[in-house]
């Protein structure tokens, strides 16, 4: 099991310097902001703006598939690939 998964479970808790990383994390990218949904945002701009999802793959890096599991919530999207998305709507 990952750490993450050790934590989810009450196996093991994190250390604090983890914390304020993942404090950090989230207030840099808003990833839990009430009222900020960065899926949705990417849902709503490819609707808007008549955009594949093929399309935001490609400038994103990532496969239409993974877009696909994002959008459906069956997997998130990894703090990498966060702050791809957020990069990506700021340019939009």
């Amino acid at each position: 099991r990952t750490a993450v998964t050790k934590w989810l479970v009450g196996e093991r808790f994190p250390l604090e310097e983890t914390l304020n990383k993942i404090e950090d994390y989230i207030d840099n990218y808003h990833v839990s902001t009430p009222g900020y949904d960065l899926l949705g945002d990417l849902q709503t701009y490819m609707i808007e703006n008549d955009v594949t999802l093929q399309e935001v793959a490609e400038q994103i890096g990532v496969t239409h598939p993974t877009i696909i599991r994002w959008l459906r919530e069956s997997v998130y999207p990894t703090p990498k690939n966060i702050k791809k998305i957020k990069d990506f709507l700021d340019r939009q």
